[in-house]
């Protein structure tokens, strides 16, 4: 399963370029609404999400398009691959395939997290002023949490799959 580890590498890499080109759009094109940091941040609130919106309702837009869509897809993309494909490349054996599938899961929940976030984030920043509520908010950050726990665990996974191909190797 080395090719699987060869790919992993290469997404790796390629999440490297994406996310400097994602932090250098946010901050360049959308200022107001990088620095409230959504995705990352749990302290922002609806008072936060309804002035955003009716006084830098262009920096919001801006946001979603291209910040959200395409560069934070393409990020969750390459994260979620990184994952999956460490995963399959250090736990995956020759003629035992069976297990892929519980590798995957992780990857998967994250990709799906993050994704249900992006449009979260992006029906509540397209909003129309006034119009922004607790539920969206709540819901925004309920997956990012998931989105985190769900990263942090197929990392700890690749990690632990690391430390026992070495094992098996030595």
């Amino acid at each position: 399963m080395k090719s699987g580890n060869c790919l992993g590498f290469v997404f790796l890499i390629t999440f490297v370029i994406v996310w400097v080109a994602l932090a250098s759009a946010s901050r360049r094109y959308t200022p107001e609404t990088a620095a409230i940091k959504f995705g990352r941040n749990f302290s922002y609130d609806k008072s936060t999400v309804e002035t955003l919106v009716s006084r830098h309702g262009a920096d919001a837009a801006r946001f979603i398009f291209p910040v959200l869509f395409p560069l934070d897809l393409m990020l969750l993309f390459c994260i979620g691959a990184t994952i999956a494909l460490f995963s399959i490349g250090l736990g995956a054996t020759p003629g035992n395939t069976t297990g892929i599938g519980l590798l995957l899961l992780l990857p998967a929940a994250y990709m799906v997290a993050d994704l249900s976030e992006n449009v979260v984030l992006a029906i509540m920043l397209s909003s129309k002023p006034g119009s922004v509520t607790n539920g969206p908010v709540t819901l925004a950050e309920s997956f990012t949490a998931l989105k985190l726990l769900f990263c942090f665990a197929g990392s700890v996974q690749v990690l632990v799959l690391a430390w026992q191909a070495y094992h098996r190797s030595h």
